[in-house]
């Protein structure tokens, strides 16, 4: 069976039918075209400006997304700050909390060794 045909085009992965519409689309001679309206319409001046304000417009929208992006980042930095300080608020009450329980079990060991009589 073919895969190609005599001009090196695959048949495979594609209909017969396609393949032959574009060869012979690439055979077809282009149309002329009337010269009178081309020179009319480069005779026009080109408007210089529209690009300008479009290009103006372009960098607007970019720097507006920047300063929404910025404004973004500077909200998500604030919150993961707040979280650290209430993560290490957390942190310093467990520790407070195991100091108070360690001094809480002395004097009662040393209650103990009083009600013994070993000091």
């Amino acid at each position: 069976m073919e895969t190609e045909n005599k001009f090196g085009v695959p048949y495979s992965r594609r209909d017969n039918g396609e393949v032959k519409k574009f060869l012979r689309q690439l055979h077809i001679k282009p149309i002329l075209v009337d010269s009178t309206n081309i020179k009319a319409e480069s005779s026009q001046p080109k408007r210089k400006g529209q690009f300008a304000s479009t290009r103006n417009s372009k960098q607007r929208k970019i720097t507006e997304n920047n300063t929404e992006n910025i404004d973004f980042d500077i909200e998500e930095r604030k919150i993961a700050l707040k979280e650290r300080e209430l993560q290490i608020c957390v942190q310093e009450a467990a520790a407070r909390k195991a100091l108070a329980e360690a001094e809480a079990m002395e004097l009662i060991n040393l209650e103990k060794k009083k009600s013994l009589g070993l000091l």
